[in-house]
């Protein structure tokens, strides 16, 4: 420990806080996992961008008249779905990272 963490240690404790609790250490092969898992979820936010995309130009062409109402509302559902699946799995691939101790840059 340097002596400034040293300092901010001593005045923790004279303030009552509680002692910071030490990060354990990562393996190479956690580090390894971090690195596929977030490689995974930039491939899942791209593939939701793209789902995105389509959904605005699904509104372009109801708007220019090029389809009618009942098929917007039936892909836009299928979409809608395609999103939340995508949303379920960053949030599961985001709480993996989280506890092999990575950290996830927003």
């Amino acid at each position: 420990m340097g002596l400034m963490e040293k300092v901010k240690v001593f005045l923790k404790r004279l303030t009552g806080a509680p002692p910071p609790i030490p990060k354990p250490p990562i393996t190479a092969e956690e580090e390894e996992e971090i690195n596929n898992l977030k490689k995974a979820l930039e491939e899942l936010k791209a593939k939701k961008e793209e789902i995105n995309l389509e959904l605005k130009k699904l509104d372009a062409d109801f708007l220019l008249g090029k389809i009618d109402a009942r098929k917007r509302d039936q892909n836009y559902i299928k979409l809608m779905r395609e999103t939340m699946k995508i949303n379920r799995e960053i949030a599961t691939i985001r709480q993996r990272i989280i506890s092999l101790g990575g950290v996830i840059e927003i």
